[in-house]
């Protein structure tokens, strides 16, 4: 049987402001290794090389966050030069640095059949490196994370990413997106681009598959010599108290200072909607996991006056997994423009929890398919933000001797399961790419 040999090319835009990059808390190097994974237990004849940022630059090592993925000789790491920059990164190329990394005449497993490209702005970079350099060509799958087109942009105009998206879906054997929602958009986008031939091509090669998360990760031992809080203190003090977890990133302005943006939206949130919640009932606590430290935990105790700190910087994996676990009354989602609305939505139902979300795109779609109550959802232009997030509390508070909330939680956690664990998405998403 023929060995596999794929490469991964992953797009990591979660770093400290000293530029020190955090796997552990990135949403793209966690999908990263939730379908290596699934694709070890379903190709037993494939070797895979990660990308990865030079270790020096690691708060944390692979072989520290997911150690069960190099008990064997399949997956193997490659270090290259990438910019603690989310936007610069996805211009910049090292074409000798990369050729020389790839050691593309492996004599062991010999030729690269697969080329996963996570960051597809540099999707025509590898098909140029493979060409002149390897000298052959290897089956390109090309995953959009999210879409930066034109009506709902992510990026300044100057450095739009959106012909590039274009670009690498033409020329991409085959294109994941990240949801379906993220699809459609993309292709509506493209029509007003593209003719409808091109349009046709390239529907005829593309798939969602969820940024998902593995449900078996999110379910394994937690080490507890990596958990820096005191967890019993944690339980006594919020005894009784709605706890309220909110994964994302922060954004937003400090003392008319601008930190960065925030399109996750949870910067209004914590500091504009919570202290106006706090005046009137006192029963919460909010829990910010803050993976970007744009604003630091001591600036967020600052300005929300809910929240509980935990550590002084960003969680390490095993404290997120045990956060999730402990307290998952309500998870907080807010995403409006970015379609998918982030990996830990989906890992947070799956152990247990009630959402807090706007009321669109895939958020939206989840919460149809369990008969979610949509007067417990925020608007988009959150205009009922307030409203939504005191009901949901009183919702949660009322609705446990019932049993009520039991129900619901079970309701989310299959369907995030059904439609986003990579337990249950990689075994079609493995024929689709051609390696079973």
């Amino acid at each position: 049987m023929q060995t596999k040999r794929l490469l991964i090319q992953t797009q990591l835009s979660n770093y400290t402001p000293e530029g020190i990059f955090l796997l552990e808390a990135d949403s793209g190097s966690q999908m990263m290794f939730g379908r290596i994974r699934e694709i070890l237990k379903l190709v037993p004849n494939i070797q895979i090389d990660v990308l990865i940022p030079k270790r020096n630059k690691l708060r944390t090592q692979p072989e520290q966050i997911t150690p069960e993925l190099f008990t064997t000789n399949q997956v193997h790491i490659i270090e290259i030069d990438i910019l603690s920059n989310a936007l610069a990164t996805r211009y910049d190329f090292n074409f000798e640095e990369i050729s020389r990394s790839l050691n593309f005449d492996h004599k062991e497993y010999g030729k690269y059949t697969h080329v996963f490209i996570n960051d597809p702005m540099l999707l025509r970079n590898y098909k140029a490196l493979f060409l002149l350099q390897g000298k052959y060509r290897p089956k390109f799958i090309c995953h959009s994370h999210f879409i930066d087109n034109i009506e709902s942009p992510k990026f300044p105009q100057e450095a739009s990413l959106w012909f590039g998206q274009m670009e690498a879906a033409y020329k991409a054997d085959v294109n994941f997106f990240q949801c379906e929602s993220a699809m459609n958009i993309f292709f509506e986008s493209a029509s007003k681009w593209l003719t409808q031939e091109k349009l046709d091509e390239i529907k005829a090669k593309s798939w969602p598959w969820d940024d998902g998360y593995s449900h078996d990760e999110m379910s394994s031992p937690i080490n507890f010599d990596n958990i820096r809080f005191d967890l019993a203190k944690f339980i006594e003090d919020t005894q009784g108290k709605t706890i309220l977890f909110v994964p994302n990133r922060i954004g937003g302005s400090y003392k008319g200072q601008y930190r960065s943006s925030d399109y996750t939206n949870v910067g209004r949130w914590l500091f504009e909607i919570v202290p106006e919640l706090w005046k009137c009932r006192q029963d919460f606590v909010v829990i910010a996991g803050n993976p970007n430290q744009k604003f630091t935990n001591d600036e967020v105790a600052e300005l929300c006056p809910a929240y509980y700190k935990l550590v002084d910087d960003a969680f390490n994996r095993d404290e997120y997994k045990m956060i999730a676990r402990v307290a998952h009354d309500i998870s907080v989602g807010l995403y409006v423009d970015d379609s998918f609305g982030g990996t830990s939505s989906r890992e947070l139902l799956d152990l247990g929890s009630i959402p807090l979300w706007t009321n669109c795109n895939e958020y939206a779609d989840i919460a149809k398919n369990v008969c979610w109550l949509q007067e417990l959802m925020i608007n988009p232009d959150f205009s009922n933000a307030l409203d939504v997030t005191n009901r949901l509390i009183e919702f949660v508070k009322e609705s446990i001797d019932a049993g009520f909330v039991e129900r619901w939680k079970d309701l989310f956690s299959n369907e995030v399961y059904r439609r986003s664990a990579y337990e249950s998405t990689t075994l079609e998403a493995c024929k689709i790419m051609g390696l079973i």
